[in-house]
């Protein structure tokens, strides 16, 4: 029977990970660790984040086709556990990042590149924001500047049911990549930052191996 790993170090992964650092003292409830870090100067760090953001998008190709809206959907933990279920999928990737964390942003690429490269073997990606209804634009204009077009996820509900839910040992550190069978089953998972090459390497070795070929000449 496979284990929940917390891969706060990864061995597949000599660089150190990252992450951003969202926990706030426990009198500050409504942060919580799924939120953006309290400041004493909000509107000068929402400035600063803005101006962080806009130049990573600025930074970015733009895709070769006119821009599509992309299509944030609520979901609380148990739809989105349910979800994983439903698409029978050998392997199912719940990747969670904000708009507002910069090593979610800067992984991003990654995560899709090492889907695209492994969909066709049956791996399905949901990709679920945590951003808050101030920061979905940002959220939205960012999956549009990497081309990410199809409908995706956004976190509905407290933090703390959600991330029980999911993985009862995270501590709500985004990012965060969650790997499940097809019967919602937790394989695997990790928080904080890690390489395109950790991703296709956990990704490899989570995926059923493949049907045995038939020698030729069998009928």
């Amino acid at each position: 029977m496979a284990t929940e790993e917390n891969e706060k170090a990864d061995d597949l992964d000599p660089t150190p990970p990252t992450a951003a650092t969202l926990e706030v003292p426990p009198t500050r409830h409504r942060t919580g660790p799924m939120r953006p870090p309290a400041t004493s100067h909000p509107a000068r760090t929402t400035a600063l984040s803005a101006a962080w953001l806009l130049s990573l998008l600025l930074a970015t190709p733009a895709p070769a086709t006119p821009p599509i809206a992309t299509v944030l959907v609520p979901i609380d933990g148990p739809h989105l556990l349910a979800e994983v279920r439903t698409g029978h999928a050998p392997l199912t990737v719940v990747h969670l990042w904000a708009s507002w964390c910069p090593p979610c942003v800067e992984e991003l690429p990654a995560v899709m590149e090492q889907w695209r490269r492994t969909r066709d073997r049956g791996v399905r990606l949901l990709l679920v924001s945590a951003d808050l209804p101030e920061t979905e634009a940002a959220a939205r204009a960012l999956l549009a500047r990497l081309g990410i077009h199809r409908p995706t996820y956004v976190k509905q509900g407290a933090d703390t049911p959600f991330i029980r839910t999911l993985a009862p040992e995270w501590s709500g550190t985004l990012p965060a990549t969650l790997f499940y069978d097809p019967t919602g089953r937790l394989l695997r998972w990790w928080e904080g930052k890690r390489s395109g090459a950790t991703y296709a390497a956990a990704i490899d070795a989570l995926l059923p191996p493949p049907p045995p070929t038939p020698p030729r000449g069998t009928p």
